[in-house]
């Protein structure tokens, strides 16, 4: 059983912005990781996303394979980001999602790699929740 208080990792309080752990495909070039993802799921500067596709599904796991995506820090935001227009087409064209829709992230209970997998819950944008 888990406690859920003031001091657990996923609660945050005094902030104007909930630190939801979510995939958001900013503009034509680049896919967005939240703070609250980079937090949760330990995304960081320089590792790289591998991407998997099984059909209406996508998942991603994070490590430092360089034939992956590598994430750039945006010590702004305490978020992260990946700057590839030829990955953002190809996530668009075969999800037929359009710009700027947010995804919840999940993790799912698979290791590849020795790395967690994570999921992009696409059946439902996280403007709905």
């Amino acid at each position: 059983m888990e406690i859920i208080n003031k001091q657990h990792e996923d609660i945050t309080t005094n902030q104007r912005v909930h630190l939801a752990a979510y995939f958001k495909v900013r503009d034509l070039k680049s896919i967005y990781f939240s703070a609250g993802a980079a937090k949760k799921f330990g995304l960081s500067g320089g590792l790289y996303v591998h991407f998997m596709n099984d059909g209406d599904r996508w998942y991603f796991y994070c490590n430092s394979e360089s034939d992956g995506f590598q994430l750039i820090t945006n010590s702004h935001k305490n978020s992260v980001l990946i700057c590839d227009a030829s990955l953002v087409n190809l996530f668009l064209k075969r999800t037929r999602t359009s710009l700027g829709c947010k995804f919840l992230i999940q993790l799912t209970p698979n290791k590849l790699k020795g790395s967690p997998v994570m999921e992009i819950c696409l059946n439902k944008p996280i403007e709905d929740y």
